[in-house]
């Protein structure tokens, strides 16, 4: 099913909580995934108002650990299930727990958890400074790319941009033993949350990430799998992640996505360079590679930016339409569409 997550709609703080309901609602998008920025106390009247309006709670994330105080969240307090401190993940593992207990209080299916390492922020930012000074770069060269002479700037500047791309890598590359030191942290502390989720019959989505010593990227979900066979775990794909990631380490594509039989969601966005927070058919992918073959039962989770209003929500919903992507077969020529607001 199509769903709105509530994670990216920024929405001025001096609205009342029913004009912030009502502007995420009334954007006619039929599910609704409850962002990491809502506090747990927010979450009941949440899923009232939504159901109320005939709207379903398709998956719940992991609110930040400073969303209770602040409504906002900041990737530095996110859960860290990683975390080689055990006190830190003993907090992390506490967030994830009572999000499962929230869910099944509320009967939502999914639990999601996106790991971001703040380690990670700064090395992200220097590889994205040299992506869009490149970009920039090739702006400047006017005319037809095909053109001879154009073409041999072009692939220049790509030679250039790879060469300083893999230089920061290898300067900025987390040590592969601290790693694999976070992984088996990751698996550790899987495992006491995978086992309350299985005793209150919710599922555990972990989102793939773009942060460079963030979990779980694609390659590594796959070790996480076979350790938690039969598990009620699953991948959260993200794209626009997943190329972002491999642009920031000199590559111009990402990994195949995993097995579809391990996906549990995706996350309709885009990329622009290694930005993510574009809007779904504003960047870089291949929507139909990455969004037109999934399975049509998988939970595709449409990611707005800003201050993003009902009506472009709307067209947001009828663009993922439109292309089948939004887990339903495209509409058939003549088919006609349906008026939005007409009774």
């Amino acid at each position: 099913m199509l769903s709105l997550s509530t994670s990216l709609i920024s929405l001025p703080s001096d609205l009342s909580f029913e004009e912030r309901v009502r502007r995420i609602l009334d954007g006619d998008i039929p599910g609704l995934v409850l962002g990491q920025e809502l506090g747990r106390r927010e979450i009941p009247s949440w899923v009232q108002e939504a159901r109320g309006a005939g709207h379903s709670i398709t998956a719940l994330e992991v609110p930040s650990s400073n969303s209770e105080t602040t409504g906002s969240s900041n990737p530095s307090s996110f859960p860290d299930l990683f975390a080689t401190d055990e006190s830190e993940r003993q907090l992390a593992a506490g967030s994830c727990l009572e999000a499962i207990s929230c869910a099944q209080q509320h009967e939502i299916s999914i639990v999601i958890v996106s790991n971001r390492s703040s380690e990670s922020c700064q090395q992200n930012r220097q590889q994205n400074m040299v992506l869009e000074q490149f970009q920039a770069r090739k702006n400047r060269i006017s005319g037809d790319p095909e053109d001879p002479e154009n073409a041999r700037w072009l692939q220049k500047l790509q030679q250039q941009q790879q060469s300083e791309l893999n230089q920061l890598w290898r300067a900025n590359a987390p040590h592969p033993k601290r790693q694999q030191q976070k992984q088996d942290a990751l698996l550790r502390t899987l495992d006491a949350v995978l086992e309350e989720a299985t005793r209150r019959q919710v599922r555990i989505g972990l989102r793939e990430t773009a942060d460079l010593e963030g979990l779980p990227h694609r390659s590594d979900y796959q070790q996480i799998a076979r350790e938690f066979e039969g598990a009620p775990l699953g991948l959260v794909a993200d794209p626009a992640a997943a190329l972002a990631l491999s642009r920031l380490t000199g590559k111009e594509s990402s990994d195949p996505v995993p097995d579809p039989q391990q996906l549990i969601g995706v996350v309709l966005r885009d990329c622009l360079g290694a930005r993510t927070d574009q809007v779904v058919g504003t960047g870089d992918l291949d929507l139909e590679l990455e969004f037109g073959q999934l399975a049509a039962d998988l939970l595709r989770i449409l990611e707005a930016p800003g201050e993003t209003g009902a009506d472009e929500i709307q067209l947001l919903g009828q663009f993922c339409r439109d292309r089948g992507i939004d887990g339903d077969p495209p509409p058939e020529p003549g088919e006609p569409f349906p008026i939005i607001g007409a009774k």
